[in-house]
C-alpha cells in the first residue's frame, strides 16, 4: 500500500506543471514552458553533478539523464564513440530509476569510483562495480529528474532545449544537432 501511494505521489509531482495554467495560451505553450524550464534548471548544474565525455573538437553538447540499469541508456552509450567522433560532448546526469535499493547503491558506487567515466562505462556494459560510498549528487539528481518530468531514460536535452526521450542512433542525433544548429 505504501509503495502504491509513493508511486502515485511521484507521478503527480512529475506531472505537475512548472507554471500555472493561467499563464498559458495553449497546450503547446505548456510543453514549451516546461521544456524551457527544464533546460534552465539542468544547464545550471555544474560538473560536480555530471559525468562528461568530451570530443577532441566540440561542435555540440547534449545533456542526458541516464540510469546505468536502463537498456535504452546502454544502447545510447554504445553510440558514444560515434558521437564523440561527430564532435558531440555528452554530459550524463546519473539517476537511479530502476532496480530499487540495489540499483541505487550501484549508482552511488559508480559515482564514488576513482574514475567515474570508466565506472560508468563498465556499469553500462554490465560489469562489476566495487561497492563504495562518498558524498554524491545522486539524490539531488533524482529530485531534479522528477521536477523536470523525467519518467524514463535516456532523457536527452538538446542545445535548442528540445528533449528526446529514448535512445537514438548517433547518426540520427548528429543529423538533428546539425539541423537545429542551422535553425531549421
Amino acid at each position: 500500500m505504501k509503495m502504491k501511494l509513493m508511486i502515485l505521489a511521484v507521478m503527480a509531482f512529475a506531472l505537475a506543471p512548472l507554471t500555472t495554467t493561467a499563464e498559458l495560451k495553449s497546450p503547446a505553450d505548456a510543453t514549451e514552458t516546461r521544456t524551457a524550464n527544464t533546460a534552465k534548471l539542468v544547464r545550471a548544474l555544474g560538473p560536480d553533478r555530471m559525468i562528461s565525455y568530451e570530443p577532441k573538437s566540440e561542435k555540440y553538447r547534449i545533456i542526458v539523464f541516464t540510469d546505468i540499469h536502463c537498456g535504452y541508456c546502454r544502447k545510447l552509450h554504445g553510440e558514444l564513440p560515434a558521437l564523440l567522433d561527430g564532435g558531440v560532448r555528452v554530459d550524463y546526469i546519473p539517476i537511479a530509476l530502476f532496480k530499487g535499493e540495489r540499483g541505487y547503491k550501484r549508482t552511488v558506487s559508480m559515482w564514488c569510483a576513482p574514475d567515474r567515466n570508466k565506472a560508468l562505462h563498465m556499469a553500462k556494459l554490465g560489469g562489476k562495480i566495487w561497492e563504495a560510498k562518498c558524498d554524491n549528487p545522486i539524490d539531488e539528481n533524482i529530485k531534479l529528474s522528477k521536477k523536470v518530468g523525467v519518467t524514463g531514460t535516456p532523457y536527452i536535452i538538446m542545445p535548442d532545449d528540445s528533449v528526446i526521450r529514448g535512445a537514438v542512433s548517433a547518426e540520427e542525433l548528429i543529423a538533428r544537432l546539425e539541423k537545429t544548429a542551422k535553425g531549421a
